[in-house]
């Protein structure tokens, strides 16, 4: 397969790995099962052109408004903090995420206690109307300032109509390491140098999965084919039932709509969800938000495990080619290749 290699020796420099094991990153590649290489043939990517109709529901963020949003939300936290509101662990962890950010929803049940009134917070609502519900039950014009401000930057957002790129499906080494890296604004913790950077050598090394991702026509022209605006991880078991990962940094229907006509998955075949789980090996367990994943099958009532990725005494060091296993959770590396950088 032709250009595995493509732009890994720059990314991989770039973190401090002067020498790798091209042949065990190619083998990786090689070991995708018959379903991904009857999508892929002899070539590392598919592509395919498409508009992007942008509703209310689903903007294209600018670059910066991420880290705008969340300097704000970061300020609502501080508030809550001073004013004794009391709150659940996974919060804050939840209201300062890009995908959170960005889909203006949280994906979690939260509890809070905001002087005598308890806030009980479902998947789905919306940001702003939880905050605006906190401000109230505490008395804090200060809060409804900072939802003021969030609610100007999202409807900035809203005024992006329809935008132009590719829809690109990748096993490109490059692409699995950059899952988060090389984005539009947006993070996520297997970003290089984040809590799970591991799980992108884990889901290169996965037989069943690959990376599905959205590039702006402007950037494609100007050669930055690998920009990710949107991404989603797709893992495919070798019966061809198909699950989709979680959308980052946002839910956006249409790319979402496409990938299902490109991939061929019918509505009728779509998986209660209750009727599948995945094992994730290295990888960061989206199954967490299992009401952001979307599973299809044939036999849409069978029971299916997706292996995302493989356990991690099966992952290899892409320098020395030994085990995984007690790796630190935030390099790519083993745990002994990482002492000796």
């Amino acid at each position: 397969m032709k250009n595995l290699n493509y732009k890994l020796q720059d990314f991989l420099t770039e973190q401090g790995i002067g020498n790798y094991s091209l042949s065990i990153i190619e083998n990786a590649i090689d070991e995708k099962n018959d379903k991904i290489k009857e999508i892929f043939g002899n070539t590392a990517i598919k592509i395919f052109d498409i508009d992007c109709n942008n509703d209310t529901s689903t903007p294209l963020i600018k670059t910066d408004m991420t880290s705008v949003v969340r300097n704000h939300l970061v300020n609502v936290i501080k508030i809550m903090k001073d004013s004794g509101v009391s709150y659940d662990s996974w919060f804050v962890e939840e209201l300062t995420s890009s995908p959170l950010i960005l889909e203006n929803r949280f994906s979690r049940d939260h509890e809070i206690l905001a002087g005598d009134t308890t806030i009980k917070v479902s998947p789905g609502d919306k940001v702003i109307k939880v905050l605006m519900k906190i401000s109230k039950a505490i008395g804090s014009i200060d809060i409804e300032d900072q939802v003021s401000a969030i609610d100007k930057l999202m409807a900035a957002a809203n005024s992006f109509k329809k935008v132009r790129g590719k829809i690109v499906l990748s096993i490109l080494p490059y692409d699995f390491f950059t899952l988060s890296h090389d984005s539009y604004g947006w993070t996520s913790c297997v970003a290089a140098g984040g809590d799970y950077f591991i799980g992108t050598t884990a889901l290169l090394q996965s037989r069943n999965s690959f990376v599905a991702y959205f590039v702006r026509e402007s950037d494609w022209k100007a050669g930055n084919i690998n920009k990710k605006t949107w991404r989603r991880i797709i893992t495919i078991e070798d019966d061809g039932a198909c699950l989709l990962g979680v959308e980052y940094p946002r839910k956006i229907e249409t790319l979402t709509n496409e990938l299902k006509k490109i991939l061929k998955l019918e509505d009728e075949h779509k998986m209660d969800k209750s009727s599948f789980s995945a094992s994730y090996g290295l990888y960061y367990n989206e199954f967490k938000k299992v009401n952001s994943l979307e599973a299809f099958n044939m036999n849409k009532n069978a029971n299916t495990i997706f292996e995302v990725a493989k356990p991690p005494s099966e992952n290899k060091c892409i320098v020395c080619g030994g085990p995984m296993t007690n790796s630190n959770m935030n390099s790519i590396l083993c745990r002994c290749c990482n002492l000796d950088k």
